[in-house]
């Protein structure tokens, strides 16, 4: 993740538009950043994210979602 975030400065440097985003907390409202989510029954609190396995990542126009593990319910 250090690479990636050092990776931005270099594209803003160029004139690019860009967004990073950890996708943490609560699954309700980070999924819309993301796809293909893997979901346990185990760890973290029911509905939160557990861990952030992709980066969302949005490059000028284009958008690449992230990937998280979450808490079931």
């Amino acid at each position: 993740r250090d690479r990636l975030f050092a990776l931005r400065q270099e594209l803003l440097d160029a004139g690019h538009v860009v967004h990073l985003q950890v996708l943490t907390d609560k699954y309700s409202e980070v999924r819309a950043f993301s796809r293909d989510d893997l979901s346990d029954d185990r760890g973290g609190k029911p509905g939160e994210v557990v861990s952030c396995l992709r980066v969302y990542c949005k490059i000028d126009q284009q958008a690449y979602p992230g990937r998280v593990l979450y808490r079931r319910l």
